[in-house]
């Protein structure tokens, strides 16, 4: 039998300003009754303290408020499966970049104006070694007056590029952008190339649009 979709873990009020976590539609569990109660006995306050943060912040500060709780966690997995039952919607994944990004700024010294997803993509585990330093450029790049502010495909074109060649970043974004943005014109691919460079620490303005029309032409003809 299907799992029914709403939650079978519900937050709910005890006495005054107090909370509980208890059962919704208990028969539905797919696992024992006993594991369920021993892992609310184990990690129900996280849950609750889970449940006031996603009340109390939404975007970027809520991203570091549940990093915060969720950092110092010794089996977030374990959590993921008492959570997964609740309205949080929260699995293993997803509290590793929770707490990845909580990681990167524990003195919650992260510019707002940089989105969630871009985020995301830096709290990636293998990531944060140098994710940290490319943060750096994009917020200093304009001696902090203003920032640049990537594409979530510019930043994975970042990552996954062979190498930082136009050629290889052009590649690279268009791969990346699928699903994400309309075809990549050279405005685009302009503005993107730039980014990728500044990500890495490299200089954007040698990146001329004669550059990238040439490597487009040279795309095209590799394709005929």
């Amino acid at each position: 039998m299907p799992r029914k979709t709403e939650p079978n873990i519900v937050i709910r009020e005890a006495w005054g300003d107090e909370k509980e976590v208890g059962f919704r539609g208990i028969e539905h569990l797919d696992m024992p009754v006993q594991e369920m109660r021993d892992l609310i006995e184990k990690y129900g306050d996280t849950l609750i303290e889970l449940q006031q943060v996603g009340e109390e912040h939404d975007g970027v500060e809520f991203y570091w408020q549940a990093g915060r709780v969720v950092a110092n966690m010794d089996n977030r997995a374990e959590f993921a499966k008492l959570a997964r039952y609740s309205d949080l919607d929260i699995d293993d994944w997803t509290l590793r970049r929770y707490a990845n990004f909580y990681r990167l700024f524990p003195e919650h010294n992260f510019d707002p104006r940089i989105s969630k997803s871009v985020y995301t993509e830096l709290s990636i585990g293998e990531r944060l070694g140098i994710a940290k330093q490319a943060y750096g450029n994009l917020i200093n790049y304009h001696d902090g007056d203003k920032i640049v502010t990537p594409t979530v495909y510019e930043v994975r074109a970042w990552v996954t590029a062979e190498d930082y060649s136009i050629d290889s970043i052009i590649q690279t974004l268009e791969r990346e952008a699928k699903g994400q943005t309309n075809e990549l014109d050279e405005e685009k691919l302009l503005k993107g190339v730039k980014h990728v460079f500044i990500l890495e620490g490299k200089d954007p303005d040698s990146v001329t649009p004669h550059d990238i029309r040439t490597a487009m032409k040279s795309q095209s003809e590799d394709h005929e």
